[in-house]
């Protein structure tokens, strides 16, 4: 289980590729978050966030830059996305 109660620690977000398989447009890449301690631990991930490497890239830096709390991690995403 990943760790989550930590909320002062300094959490790095990182983009990563996977590839996915959907029943009506078959296999694809998409592009994720991965949250990181300052050791490189993961923390938690959100898998799927856009097709787009550099939307996803953009929105991880921002995150790690602005300081955002791996408590609003899926929050932040699901706003940006929508």
């Amino acid at each position: 289980m990943k760790n989550r109660s930590n909320k002062h620690a300094s959490v790095t977000y990182k983009t990563y590729a996977d590839t996915f398989i959907h029943e009506e447009v078959g296999e694809y890449v998409g592009y994720g978050i991965i949250a990181l301690d300052e050791n490189g631990v993961e923390l938690d991930r959100v898998p799927d966030v856009a097709l787009d490497e550099a939307f996803v890239e953009d929105l991880a830096k921002s995150m790690t830059d602005n300081g955002v709390s791996l408590l609003h991690l899926w929050e932040v995403v699901e706003d940006a996305i929508s």
